[in-house]
């Protein structure tokens, strides 16, 4: 089924309590950006004790783009019940498989991120482990940029050809995408093989974010 997941990323508690509030009546499920300044150079707000004090029934998942990663999901696991799924990066300096076996014993469903630039296969021997393979359609760190990756010489052809790509080669795998979703990209998503559409900035941005979610998840239906 696709789904639109509202994607998280702030610098303050009040404003991650803000967003969640917005819109945790309309979705099962929110993404919360996670940064520490090791992976991508910049820092988002993330304090699990903190979030898992804020009472709701939304389910947690976390796009963890941090060199290490369980620490932060261990932290996670310990203070939100709602957490059910951690997302980690191909491009980490270290083994995945211990971290793919620590989620299992964690009883999360385990997807992994591929930036613009890295191609399937440094994911390859991964896959059979995944419940998800993110797509990345921007460079990580920041919100509300625009689709595509100029620091690599990415553009949105490209961006889509990788994702149709991956979708014929391996057509159960579920895709999500993240980055430059918004009402005039996201049908060329969802027909290059996207099934989990994660927004941002064309949610919190907007003048009414309710109604750009609606819009959003009509359009994915």
């Amino acid at each position: 089924m696709n789904e639109i997941i509202p994607a998280i990323l702030v610098e303050s508690e009040a404003e991650f309590e803000r967003r969640l509030r917005l819109v945790e009546h309309d979705v099962t499920t929110v993404q919360v950006d996670v940064l520490d300044g090791t992976k991508f150079g910049h820092v988002s707000y993330h304090d699990a004790r903190a979030i898992g004090s804020m009472k709701t029934n939304v389910a947690f998942e976390l796009h963890l783009m941090v060199e290490n990663p369980l620490a932060v999901v261990e932290a996670w696991k310990e203070h939100v019940p709602t957490l059910t799924r951690a997302i980690f990066h191909a491009e980490l300096d270290r083994s995945h498989e211990p971290i793919i076996h620590r989620l299992k014993d964690m009883k999360l469903e385990i997807g992994m991120a591929l930036n613009p630039e890295t191609p399937v296969n440094e994911a390859h021997h991964d896959l059979e482990s995944l419940d998800e393979l993110l797509l990345m359609s921007v460079h990580p760190g920041a919100s509300g940029q625009g689709l595509g990756d100029p620091q690599h010489g990415i553009g949105s052809d490209e961006i889509f050809a990788k994702i149709a790509s991956i979708h014929a080669k391996y057509p159960n795998l579920l895709l999500g995408c993240d980055g430059g979703v918004d009402p005039a990209t996201i049908s060329r998503f969802k027909t290059s093989g996207i099934t989990r559409f994660y927004v941002g900035s064309a949610i919190f941005n907007a003048s009414n974010p309710l109604e750009a979610l609606h819009t959003l998840q009509n359009a994915v239906l």
